[in-house]
C-alpha cells in the first residue's frame, strides 16, 4: 500500500498530508487527504480499480476532500506528536542531568595530582553514590592511586585538604589500591 501511494501520488507531486490505513476493516480502508489536490468522482473511481489490477485486493481508498473534521484530526495527531516528543525532551533532560552527576569532568586533575605528588602512579577519579538507597545518598569525588614499591607514603590529608579545595567539595575519598601487577 505504501509503494502504491508513493507510485501513485508522491511521486507525480501530490502532497499527502494525511493518511490512515484501517487494516481491520473488510474491505480494507485506506483514508488519504492532499494538500491542494481535489479529486473527482471519475478518477476516485480508476484508483481504486488501479489498486485491484496491481494485486491489492479487498482494499478501498477513501479520499477525504472539504472534510471538516480532517483538520481537527491532523491538529489532534500533531498535538499527540508534539506531546511525545515533549515528553522525549523530558526524558532525555533527566537521564543527562543523571549522567553530569557522575561524570568526571576535570581533564587536567590528574596532571595536577602527579605534579604535586610525583609519587602517584596510575591515579583513576570517579564519582560514586555513597550511602545510596537512602534519603542522605550523596555523591562523592573518589581517587583511587597506586604506590610504586618502595616509595613513601604520600601525605593523604594534604592531599584530601588540596582536592576538596579544588574540586569546591566537602569531602573527597581518597583510597590507595594495595593490588600488586
Amino acid at each position: 500500500m505504501e509503494e502504491f501511494i508513493n507510485s501513485e501520488f508522491n511521486s507525480r507531486g501530490y502532497t499527502v498530508i494525511y493518511k490512515k490505513l484501517n487494516y481491520n476493516s473488510n474491505p480494507k480502508k485506506v483514508d488519504l487527504a492532499f494538500l491542494n489536490k481535489k479529486l473527482s468522482k471519475e478518477e476516485m473511481e480508476m484508483y481504486n480499480r488501479l489498486l485491484d489490477e496491481r494485486g491489492i485486493h479487498n482494499t478501498m481508498l477513501n479520499f477525504r476532500q472539504d472534510d471538516a473534521d480532517l483538520k481537527s484530526e491532523i491538529l489532534s495527531e500533531l498535538n499527540k506528536q508534539d506531546a511525545s516528543l515533549s515528553e522525549k525532551d523530558v526524558t532525555i533532560n533527566n537521564l543527562r542531568q543523571e549522567l553530569n552527576k557522575y561524570k568526571v569532568n576535570e581533564p587536567g586533575l590528574v596532571r595536577e595530582l602527579n605534579v604535586l605528588f610525583p609519587e602517584l602512579k596510575d591515579v583513576s577519579l570517579g564519582k560514586i553514590e555513597k550511602f545510596s538507597g537512602t534519603d542522605s545518598a550523596k555523591v562523592e569525588w573518589l581517587v583511587l592511586y597506586h604506590l610504586e614499591q618502595g616509595t613513601k607514603e604520600i601525605d593523604k590529608s594534604k592531599m584530601k585538604k588540596w582536592l576538596n579545595e579544588r574540586l569546591d567539595v566537602d569531602n573527597t575519598l581518597i583510597l590507595q589500591d594495595t593490588q600488586s601487577e
